[in-house]
């Protein structure tokens, strides 16, 4: 997801170092177009449901995921934002990015798609952080991810704590790469996924949530 942002850009640089080496497109790259044929590798593998059960779990409506389908046919991202008691469609440009503006997202609601089936990207915590989102959802055909935000830490602290994890996270995986144990292409894929359960455990208010869709 791609903000726009009306207000200063992020006051460090070391985000931008991190976000632009670790998440950036080397990551975005032809390996998470492998991620049906390689399998969701995770030391703890999303919990596999039926898509009912996991809607109704997490309190999200089918009727947006499947107007969010009908609108991109995974071709792009798309987005629908509840905010300030309105409801946005937003369609995006590319099967990474859907923008949405900053100003959509005190104390809103976000669901879009990410037609590559990965979770969240960093861009999109922080910005739900530093915006005072209530949640985010992410999903597929294949996961969905959702993230309810009740943080008090002050979203600097939260920041640094983030690219802290990701730092960690990218260490233990990429020597799990060169034991053999996963691929490169694995590894890629469930980068996410494991800084956010990572943050989940040490962060207060930080709730993160992923479902496997039962076939």
């Amino acid at each position: 997801m791609l903000f726009n942002r009306v207000r200063p850009q992020y006051p460090i640089t070391s985000y931008a170092d991190v976000f632009g080496y670790n998440f950036g497109m080397k990551i975005l790259k032809s390996n998470y177009l492998n991620y049906n044929k390689i399998g969701y590798y995770d030391f703890s593998e999303p919990k596999e449901d039926k898509k009912s059960s996991i809607l109704n779990n997490l309190g999200i409506k089918n009727s947006d995921l499947n107007t969010i389908i009908n609108k991109t046919a995974y071709i792009v991202e798309g987005a629908i934002i509840y905010s300030s008691g309105k409801r946005y469609e937003i369609i995006g440009e590319a099967k990474d990015r859907v923008e949405v503006s900053v100003e959509l997202l005190k104390d809103a609601h976000i669901i879009h798609s990410h037609p590559l089936g990965e979770s969240f990207s960093v861009e999109d915590i922080l910005e739900v952080a530093q915006n005072q989102a209530k949640s985010i959802v992410a999903f597929n055909d294949i996961y969905i991810y959702k993230m309810t935000n009740n943080i008090q830490l002050k979203y600097e602290k939260f920041r640094d704590f983030v690219i802290l994890t990701i730092d960690e996270t990218e260490a233990m995986l990429q020597e799990k790469v060169k034991r053999g144990i996963i691929t490169k292409s694995q590894k890629n894929f469930a980068i996410n996924h494991k800084v956010w359960q990572a943050v989940s455990k040490k962060i207060k208010g930080f709730d993160y949530e992923a479902f496997k869709i039962k076939k």
